[in-house]
């Protein structure tokens, strides 16, 4: 009796099908955050970018991180918990506007890479790439100070002329000896200038002849 051939190939099939998810399941490594793995830092290089300095932290995998500033001493440590230095990761000395060096420190379980800034006022940017295992640092120092007004400095006091008593306003000299302007004269609807006078001159009268008080 005759071998069916679809039975053959399906019994040669199952043990390929097999064979490849062994392979599969053998060359992908499982995830180091699931087994406990540390973090291996590879290097620290830095990147092109026209205005800042770029920093770039490369590692196996995405982790967490922190960041510590100390511009009283003009430091910056990067702080990676559950990691190891790689092979390829060393400090560094740079000549650089922003950097001088980058120090790398294993202590315990953590890498500690330590940035020498080359000014106190330096704002810096950080993040986590979205396409790849890096860490994205972006120096930019400052040479004239966040405030431009000297704290506790007192204002200079106003300008005063001989014979100005300590709380008068001080007038500028212009302004003093400029005549006080006229006052342009009252005109009256339907009136000339003669019938304006002859009034005045009639209130007047009654003035002297009826008393000022009835005025007041």
């Amino acid at each position: 009796m005759a071998p069916n051939p679809n039975r053959l190939f399906s019994q040669s099939l199952l043990p390929v099908v097999l064979l490849c998810g062994w392979l599969g399941g053998g060359f992908v490594p499982p995830l180091a955050a699931e087994t406990g793995e540390p973090v291996e830092v590879q290097r620290v290089r830095l990147g092109p970018h026209p205005e800042y300095t770029r920093i770039l932290v490369d590692l196996n995998r995405s982790t967490d991180y922190r960041l510590q500033p100390d511009f009283e001493h003009k430091t910056l440590t990067l702080i990676l918990p559950n990691a190891r230095p790689g092979p390829r990761l060393r400090s560094k000395t740079y000549h650089d506007k922003n950097l001088e060096r980058i120090g790398v420190e294993a202590r315990g379980q953590a890498v500690h890479i330590r940035f020498q800034l080359t000014q106190s006022n330096t704002r810096f940017f950080h993040s986590m790439s979205s396409d790849r295992a890096q860490i994205i640092l972006d120096l930019k120092g400052e040479t004239k100070p966040y405030l431009g007004a000297q704290i506790g400095q007192p204002a200079p006091p106003p300008e005063s002329r001989a014979g100005d008593s300590g709380d008068r306003e001080a007038v500028p000299q212009r302004a003093r000896s400029r005549p006080p302007a006229s006052s342009p004269p009252v005109r009256i609807l339907g009136m000339t200038p003669e019938s304006v006078r002859e009034l005045n001159r009639k209130a007047i009268e009654s003035k002297l002849e009826h008393g000022w008080e009835d005025y007041q």
